[in-house]
């Protein structure tokens, strides 16, 4: 017999935004990876997340964040991140492609970024909304290489106004600003 408490535990609660690991993150890989694969589809793909196995499965991500926006008890949309320096650093931000969604994870990223310890690298058109948006630009150079190790990154070249351009993994060269309040 199915307890109510089951059900209870299945059911992600509309608008709330809900910390997922363990248990929790195998249970919604599918719906997980179904977002992220929609939503990177139109630019090659993620380059991380080719299953939804490879949600469970890639280590360096430990911050995880659902939300259900609409009437079925499956996730939105989701942001996830990577843990540097005492900061999480949001990487990942991907939705059923619903409005509802979509609105939720442009507004719990500004949140987020307007928090102690937490940051975003962002380029195009993220870049542009969040900056609209007026959330805080980091622009302390020191604090931006130390953050991404830009020693080690290829072609890091420092523009104007807290911009750089750096060359991603997969060799693309790309202009980016980092927005947040990251701790020293």
């Amino acid at each position: 017999m199915v307890s109510l408490r089951d059900i209870l535990n299945e059911v992600l609660p509309k608008n709330k935004w809900v910390r997922l690991g363990g248990k929790d993150l195998d249970q919604h890989r599918d719906s997980i990876f179904g977002m992220i694969d929609t939503t990177y589809k139109p630019i090659g793909g993620h380059p991380t997340y080719k299953s939804a196995q490879s949600v469970t499965t890639s280590g360096e991500v430990k911050f995880w964040r659902v939300v259900n926006t609409d009437d079925d008890p499956e996730p939105d949309a989701v942001i996830a991140g990577k843990i540097r320096k005492g900061n999480v650093k949001i990487g990942l931000l991907a939705t059923d492609k619903g409005q509802a969604a979509k609105r939720a994870v442009v507004k719990h990223q500004k949140d987020l970024v307007g928090r102690y310890g937490y940051f975003a690298e962002l380029s195009g058109r993220p870049a542009e909304i969040m900056l609209a948006m007026g959330v805080p630009v980091v622009k302390d150079q020191e604090l931006i290489e130390d953050l991404l190790n830009a020693k080690e990154i290829d072609d890091f070249k420092w523009l104007t106004g807290g911009w750089y351009q750096r060359r991603l993994k997969d060799g693309k060269l790309v202009k980016k600003i980092m927005v947040g309040v990251p701790k020293r």
